[in-house]
């Protein structure tokens, strides 16, 4: 293996070339938006063209959004009157959604352009709206807040317009991630606070469905061809396990080797997936379609969290450092 360091606009860089668990070659890029060491930087999204978002800390603990390019430079952000800004997930045409808050911190949604425009918005008697994901046609999901603290999902279309739903004996609703023909995954809490996972379908049926055994399923990343990964919890088992739900509904669980607890989040358009695991040297983990693991750990990390993988394969998360400060990883198979 080989490493080196250089400096790229306001990013830090380390690059780490070598194997993988299954004996491929990958590198593996670190890089904080600032080189300050008191900043810790939390990637969220990648993009088809390897175009990276999430936020760093600033020495208040105060976020705000970055945008990584393909090549290595980076652009800071913050939505319009925020004092914090959180962005949450990138499409191909390099939009970015996410949420910020105003003066007397309230959660409120925004879409920012490829060219840097803002635009801003309120998902229906909102007293605090969470965007997660938005797809190709730039149509966006997430949740919101009433004024009672019940959580609702939302979609907010291309042209503004939004849609509230939630599943039927929900009591609080948790949209995750919307693909290309706007099928939504999520999940939802019963009157019983157990947790299900759903599918809402384009035409706006919802779907409701748990792994066989779970108590408590979290949904949190669906492909274009429908299908969802995501964690579940069994009775008198303190790890949540990984499953992939396919398009007809069967579900297949899995755990990498060795691993006590999975937590998957997020899958490609080829059905790869990606998550951490514990408790190994190697957090990180790549499940392929056909269902064998890579596993992999950022350089010198405590913990590899990976939280995005876009159609190439390439990952995008965080890691722990031996500094115990947070930092972007970008993974290239």
């Amino acid at each position: 293996m080989s490493k080196m360091t250089f400096s790229i606009g306001v990013a830090v860089i380390a690059l780490l070339v070598g194997l993988d668990s299954l004996g491929y070659a990958q590198t593996i890029i670190t890089f904080d938006v600032t080189g300050s060491v008191n900043t810790n930087t939390f990637p969220t999204s990648i993009n088809a063209a390897g175009e990276i978002t999430g936020e760093y800390l600033d020495a208040n603990s105060v976020p705000h959004g970055f945008l990584r390019e393909k090549n290595g430079t980076i652009a800071i952000f913050d939505a319009t009157a925020s004092v914090g800004t959180s962005p949450t997930s990138i499409n191909a045409a390099g939009e970015i959604t996410g949420q910020y808050s105003d003066a007397n911190f309230v959660p409120h949604g925004f879409l920012r352009e490829k060219n840097g425009t803002f635009t801003t918005f309120d998902a229906t008697d909102s007293v605090g709206t969470f965007p997660t994901s938005i797809n190709a046609a730039g149509e966006i999901t997430g949740q919101s807040k009433d004024a009672n603290s019940v959580y609702h999902g939302f979609l907010r279309k291309r042209n503004g317009t939004i849609i509230p739903f939630d599943p039927t004996g929900s009591t609080c609703t948790y949209a995750q991630s919307i693909n290309a023909a706007g099928e939504i995954a999520g999940f939802y809490s019963d009157a019983n606070n157990f947790l299900h996972g759903f599918l809402r379908e384009g035409g706006g049926t919802i779907i409701a469905f748990d792994p066989p055994g779970s108590i408590s399923t979290t949904a949190q990343s669906i492909n274009p061809a429908g299908e969802i990964t995501g964690a579940y919890s069994k009775q008198n088992d303190p790890f949540s396990h990984g499953f992939l739900r396919e398009r007809d509904g069967t579900i297949i669980l899995f755990d990498p080797p060795g691993s006590t607890g999975t937590n998957a989040t997020s899958i490609d358009p080829a059905g790869e997936i990606t998550g951490d695991s514990c408790c190994s040297s190697n957090d990180g983990f790549l499940r392929r379609r056909n269902g064998t693991f890579i596993t992999f750990g950022a350089p010198s990390s405590i913990v590899t969290n990976p939280k995005s993988i876009n159609p190439r394969g390439q990952i995008t998360g965080w890691y722990r450092g031996a500094d115990f400060l947070f930092h972007g990883f970008l993974r290239n198979p």
